[in-house]
């Protein structure tokens, strides 16, 4: 119960730096307003499938996470927040 008191709370403050961002929207070049994106995919896999996904993503963001680690200073780089969720759905639900 606590475990998931805890991930509903993470979960709250994710949507609240989300709509935060919104809200300062306009105020952002144009720039990283092309650049930021939302997006969301329902698709057919096994339990199987959904870790090989969940791998295959991670090797992505490990390149990034270590790009940005090198140099997090550089010239126009930001704080950027990348959040992800797959989570198994009943059909039709």
């Amino acid at each position: 119960a606590a475990a998931g008191a805890f991930r509903r709370e993470v979960l709250r403050l994710y949507a609240e730096r989300l709509q935060q961002y919104l809200d300062e929207e306009p105020a952002w070049p144009e720039e990283w307003k092309a650049a930021a994106d939302s997006s969301d995919f329902t698709i057919h896999l096994t339990a199987d499938e959904l870790r090989s996904l969940w791998d295959d993503l991670f090797a992505v963001l490990e390149k990034w996470v270590a790009h940005g680690e090198t140099e997090p200073e550089r010239s126009g780089a930001e704080m950027v927040q990348i959040v992800l969720h797959a989570f198994p759905r009943k059909t039709g639900a």
